[in-house]
């Protein structure tokens, strides 16, 4: 089986099937391949596949996303769609159904509250999306770098794959923006890179998703470069837009959502911060 969600190999993944996806479906038959929407040529691969091979149930596409995936071909007469939902643990079998939490909070003289803040009790900073086409994408990155440069701001620039990751990097040093790094699953001394972020070594990092989670800077910025990329869902634009404002003395900074159009994703990401916030 083959699991994008794997957070150690997912840039990898999305890497090989960006520029050879047919190397993914070797292996054992049938073969899983999961959450196969975050590389949508997995899904033009088996349909290639199931032209040449005309045996049935070669391979299972699951995923968990509500989002609209691009592929060249619907998959009409070689893929077949099921909608399933998530079971319960009584319909697992975990459990024998005798128990429920709901039941055990939910009495007169108890109130089941959900939590919609932040620990400092100040807002979810709310992105901002903006559209810029071709090179005037880049160059509003240099722009706001610029700035957050001459405001003593950390910013960290988060780029769909790992190809994106070097890439942009190279060619921001090249601009003469000298006081940064990248990291990626695969960049030796990750971790010595992250922690002189930390300390103020650099002032950017351009990354890919090995940093949406678990990390804490104050006055942190955040810029999302290729937010409409199908690598990002809601759930992971709305984590990555969380590592801004954790702190209690600087829970405000900037999350922008860079992009060539406005994704559902994107939008539906912003609307929930919004809809949080609501709760203050």
């Amino acid at each position: 089986s083959l699991k994008l969600q794997s957070i150690s190999n997912k840039e990898s993944i999305i890497e090989t099937a960006r520029v050879m996806p047919q190397v993914l479906l070797e292996g054992e038959k049938p073969r899983l391949i999961d959450e196969w929407q975050d590389a949508p040529q997995i899904w033009d691969a088996v349909r290639s596949y199931c032209d040449e091979n005309h045996e049935k149930g070669n391979f299972i596409l699951t995923g968990s996303t509500s989002k609209t995936v691009k592929t060249y071909h619907t998959g009409t007469g070689r893929i077949s769609r099921l909608k399933m939902y998530p079971m319960s643990l009584f319909e697992s079998k975990e459990s024998n159904g005798t128990v429920s939490l709901l039941k055990l909070f939910n009495q007169p003289n108890h109130e089941i509250l959900e939590l919609n803040t932040r620990y400092h009790g100040h807002a979810l900073p709310v992105p901002e999306i903006v559209v810029k086409l071709g090179f005037l994408k880049y160059e509003y990155l240099r722009k706001k770098l610029t700035i957050f440069k001459l405001e003593h701001k950390p910013v960290l620039i988060f780029v769909p794959t790992i190809s994106d990751c070097e890439t942009l990097y190279k060619k921001l040093k090249r601009d003469g923006f000298e006081k940064g790094n990248y990291v990626h699953s695969k960049r030796r001394n990750r971790e010595q890179i992250i922690k002189d972020f930390k300390f103020n070594k650099y002032q950017f990092l351009v990354t890919t998703a090995v940093l949406e989670r678990g990390v804490t800077i104050k006055n942190l910025q955040v810029i999302i470069y290729d937010s409409d990329s199908p690598i990002y869902n809601t759930s992971s634009l709305i984590q990555i837009s969380g590592r801004v404002g954790r702190k209690y003395d600087a829970p405000k900074g900037e999350v922008i959502f860079l992009s060539s159009h406005i994704s559902d994703e994107m939008a539906e990401a912003k609307q929930r911060i919004i809809d949080k916030n609501l709760f203050l």
